[in-house]
């Protein structure tokens, strides 16, 4: 049981780090290609 309630948690923690490590890159990456069109125009 204790497992069980560890275990939740921590994939909590794990998805939260995980989807902000891809909202920083694809913000990133937008940002890159605002700079390139912006480059372009």
């Amino acid at each position: 049981m204790a497992v069980l309630d560890y275990f939740p948690v921590k994939a909590i923690k794990t998805g939260m780090l995980f989807s902000t490590s891809i909202i920083e890159t694809t913000s990133s990456i937008l940002s890159k290609r605002k700079k390139e069109e912006n480059h372009f125009f």
